[in-house]
């Protein structure tokens, strides 16, 4: 899970499994460094985008806000247009290679591990 003021829970436990299988982090929170939206395409790449194209990145990520109501709906931009300010977000490219989805990954984090 990640917060409201962009920080990742690791160790958030997960009730559907035991204790023993819950993630051995040190408990706390951890600031984004960043974002990836993930996309396919013909050939992997990696762009930073600008914070209104970012805040769209994350809006159109989100799954289910076009069922949220308008208290919750409104607080939701809120969060995404702070996170699009502060919060590199990133359009993560990952070849489109079925026979090949490995590959794909690793090109994809090759591309991730280039960044500054």
């Amino acid at each position: 899970p990640v917060d409201a003021a962009a920080c990742a829970w690791p160790a958030f436990p997960q009730l559907k499994l035991e204790p023993r299988q819950w993630w051995p982090g040190a408990g706390g929170a951890l600031p984004l460094r960043g974002v990836a939206v993930l996309l396919r395409a013909d050939a992997p790449a990696c762009m930073l985008l600008a914070p209104a194209a970012a805040m769209q990145a994350l809006l159109a990520a989100t799954a289910g806000a076009r069922a949220f109501p308008e208290p919750v709906l409104g607080a939701h931009l809120a969060v995404c247009a702070a996170w699009a300010a502060r919060v590199p977000v990133w359009q993560l490219v990952v070849a489109a290679r079925r026979d090949d989805p490995q590959a794909a990954a690793r090109e994809a984090f090759a591309c991730l591990q280039a960044l500054p």
